[in-house]
């Protein structure tokens, strides 16, 4: 599934040829080079950019029977982002601590679902969450207000840091950027890219864990 690395990988690539965009978490905010009208697209499981040869312009591929998330007219960028929280691959060491320490801590939910929650802290999916929990070192299914007691807090903070800053350097030095090949093949090339460093997500080795109807994977 797309999180907030790809569309951010997807989004840098999409200005160096010369759109107006930006990522928010799983979102690609754009503007049309033509109409003007600004759009909100997100891409669920298979969804995917295509961008014309002729004229640029950009289109939504979906696969049938697969979500694929939407393409929604938006009035301004701004107005996407209202109900989306702090962006998991732009924010800082201080938002991230904010949001775990002032909104999770006394929470009762399992982490592995306040991860996937988009309105406190945006762009994690169950694939980036698995390895955000594996590296530090907690199931899916504790419970928030139970990290600080186990003293592992502090791990997750510098586990959802790490585990973005190492991935978006290997994205970084994947890419072609002002390459319209790249855009167009961008799904199956960072998942191509991503399988290598996948330490539990999807691997043998790992168990599969159902959290809120969603299969996250933990080391046995």
């Amino acid at each position: 599934m797309t999180e907030g690395l790809e569309v951010f990988i997807l989004s840098k690539a999409l200005k160096e040829l010369g759109f107006d965009c930006e990522s928010h978490g799983k979102h690609l905010l754009i503007k049309d080079f033509y109409s003007g009208k600004m759009y909100d697209v997100s891409f669920g499981l298979a969804g995917k950019i295509f961008i014309d040869n002729d004229n640029m312009n950009i289109k939504k591929v979906v696969k049938e029977d697969v979500p694929c998330g939407d393409m929604k007219i938006i009035n301004s960028f701004e107005e996407a982002k209202e109900n989306l929280g702090v962006d998991w691959v732009k924010a800082s060491k201080e938002d991230i601590e904010y949001v775990i320490n002032s909104k999770w801590k006394d929470r009762k939910k399992q982490i592995g679902a306040l991860l996937l929650e988009q309105n406190e802290l945006c762009g994690i999916g169950v694939a980036w969450a698995s390895e955000i929990l594996y590296y530090a070192n907690i199931h899916p299914s504790e419970k928030a207000n139970t990290l600080e007691f186990l003293g592992v807090d502090k791990n997750l903070i510098e586990s959802i840091i790490l585990v973005r800053d190492f991935m978006l350097k290997k994205y970084l030095q994947s890419i072609k950027i002002n390459s319209k090949k790249f855009v167009n093949e961008w799904f199956e090339n960072l998942y191509s890219v991503r399988e290598k460093y996948l330490k539990v997500y999807r691997k043998d080795s790992a168990k599969e864990i159902k959290i809120s109807g969603r299969s996250f994977y933990a080391s046995n």
